[in-house]
């Protein structure tokens, strides 16, 4: 396995699901001030330092009023291109 895998490889690996994800972006769009996430099975992930990351996401949430489906979309395409760090 890598050594800083990205959330993605994760999933696709079967070592967190879907679920886990789902959960790291309602936690980000409950309270965006969040910095690392918890994601499950001894992982975390820099919420905000991977949406600054991520060209879209920045783009989306620095819109004025980016509609809520908008709003998941970009997190959570920026949480599966994140790197994970162990908890």
């Amino acid at each position: 396995m890598e050594s800083d895998p990205t959330v993605s490889y994760l999933v696709s690996a079967g070592v967190i699901s879907n679920a886990n994800v789902e959960a790291t972006v309602e936690t980000y769009l409950t309270a965006p001030d969040q910095g690392f996430v918890p994601l499950g099975m001894g992982y975390q992930v820099d919420i905000a330092a991977a949406i600054a990351a991520h060209a879209y996401a920045t783009k989306v949430l620095k819109t004025k009023v980016p509609g809520r489906n908008a709003t998941r979309t970009a997190v959570r395409r920026s949480t599966l291109t994140a790197r994970t760090l162990p908890r």
